[in-house]
């Protein structure tokens, strides 16, 4: 899923809805959200840092703290999820300002257990999000009731 042309210094809020995954294997344990903030020619550029908090109420512990250069996953492409989630909802406010940055808040649910991901990506040089790509982090496919809503903030 693809997200181009945005507009330069705006605001935006994107809302992932009812995100479900599928599997030819249908192995429960891989797969999850990654995304790409894009350059211009719609490519996963460098120069993003990630700070991402997991809590994961069916793991022995209660939460992780990750920091990340350039991407945590090949490309430059950011795990917005934790390991095995296959069904997800999220909400992302973000900026296309030079230097972007992007609050991501998601929900998740695997196996009966609820995952919290909280995390705030920015852009450690000047570059800025021209779009967004998300994709399964193992090739996996989007399936219905999928849905992503882009809003473009109205400021005055």
């Amino acid at each position: 899923i693809v997200f181009s042309g945005l507009d330069a210094d705006c605001s935006y809020q994107l809302i992932g809805k009812n995100i479900t995954y599928g599997y030819s294997n249908l192995n429960n344990s891989s797969g999850g959200l990654a995304m790409s903030m894009n350059n211009a020619a719609g490519q996963a550029q460098s120069g993003s840092k990630i700070e991402k908090h997991i809590f994961n109420g069916g793991r022995n512990y209660t939460n992780d703290i990750y920091s990340y250069n350039n991407g945590q996953i090949s490309n430059y492409y950011e795990q917005l999820y934790a390991t095995g989630a296959r069904y997800q909802g999220f909400i992302a406010d973000f900026n296309t300002r030079q230097g972007s940055a992007m609050w991501f808040r998601s929900y998740a649910s695997h196996g009966g257990t609820d995952t919290r991901v909280d995390a705030w990506i920015s852009f450690s040089n000047n570059n800025r999000i021209h779009g967004l790509t998300f994709k399964d982090a193992y090739n996996a496919y989007f399936m219905a009731p999928t849905r992503f809503l882009l809003y473009k903030y109205i400021e005055s």
